[in-house]
């Protein structure tokens, strides 16, 4: 079991054009943007192209990572580890919904 590290749990959307819309989201110790620019660059050979949409301070991010994925994915949404798309799942039809899942579930919102 890993020790708790304080960072964010980010959450990021793709911009480039696609028939579905696909998000990526993770930890870091770093700021989220500057993740997203190191997840940029990873991911080029994909197509994709992220930005950050939402984000939370965490106390340990191992943690609250597991319970995003633990929610999020749990309809068996997820395409590639922590990319995954909700274009057809009923629950989060819209990217505003997405977002105030993932900000509940950090404790940002209740």
């Amino acid at each position: 079991m890993r020790k708790p590290k304080k960072g964010y749990v980010y959450l990021l959307e793709n911009t480039e054009p696609s028939e579905y819309r696909v998000y990526k989201y993770g930890c870091t110790t770093l700021t989220p943007e500057k993740r997203c620019k190191r997840v940029n660059y990873e991911q080029k050979q994909w197509g994709y192209e992220f930005k950050v949409i939402a984000a939370f301070k965490s106390f340990d991010i191992y943690k609250d990572e597991h319970t995003v994925r633990c929610d999020i994915l749990r309809a068996g949404i997820g395409m590639l580890s922590e990319v995954f798309n909700v274009d057809e799942h009923e629950e989060m039809p819209t990217t505003d919904c997405v977002i105030k899942r993932f900000l509940k579930l950090g404790g940002v919102l209740r």
